[in-house]
């Protein structure tokens, strides 16, 4: 889902070459990676609760997002917790970052919930509790993907995708996962919000 379209600024960060230059990015993405097995639809539209149409409550569904504005995750938040019924399960993925570092947040509900194995009892995890900056306050003068005065480096963008991939993996395979979320820089480490309990769930805790 994006209304966007591929701009010459874009290339060396994301998966765009310069034939994709004025196309739009959902369809070039959806064309690039869809497969038989792997069927893509391209939404070319922004992102609001009346964007996505086709969700059913018995479904289980997990959402990628590589956004860069807290309004745009204040509505990823709002289709999870009013559009989908009680008895949906979903997991969201959600990648964002500056320069050079970032985090990958997960928040999951009913079956995805049930892999975090280390936490019993819970039908829901929101690893977005450990961040809520990420939702509130005033946007960034300079969106992530944007042109701004510290241009983000070319690792930035790779390395919130492999610890994304690695997450959605362990979600399909369902393997437990023992955190909330994972910070990442391009010029430390990666290091989990680790779930201390079942009430406290933003302790942060450097694992290497």
């Amino acid at each position: 889902v994006d209304h966007d379209v591929v701009e010459a600024k874009n290339i060396a960060r994301q998966h765009f070459c310069a034939g994709d230059i004025g196309l739009s990015k959902a369809a070039v993405l959806a064309k690039r990676y869809g497969t038989r097995e792997v069927q893509m639809r391209a939404i070319r539209l922004k992102l609001e609760s009346k964007s996505l149409t086709a969700l059913h409550d018995s479904a289980k569904y997990i959402f990628i997002a590589a956004v860069d504005t807290k309004e745009t995750r204040r509505c990823i938040r709002n289709i999870l917790t009013y559009r989908l019924g009680p008895g949906c399960s979903w997991a969201w993925i959600d990648i964002g970052n500056d320069s050079r570092a970032g985090q990958v947040l997960l928040s999951t509900n009913g079956w995805a919930a049930k892999i975090h194995g280390v936490i019993s009892g819970l039908a829901s995890i929101h690893g977005h509790e450990a961040m809520p900056q990420v939702f509130n306050g005033p946007e960034d003068p300079a969106p992530s993907c944007g042109v701004s005065t510290e241009p983000q480096t070319l690792a930035a963008n790779n390395l919130g995708a492999a610890v994304a991939i690695n997450v959605l993996g362990a979600l399909l395979f369902e393997v437990p996962l023992v955190a909330g979320g994972w910070l990442f820089s391009t010029l430390n480490s990666i290091t989990p919000i680790v779930f201390e309990s079942v009430t406290q769930v933003s302790l942060y805790h450097n694992i290497y």
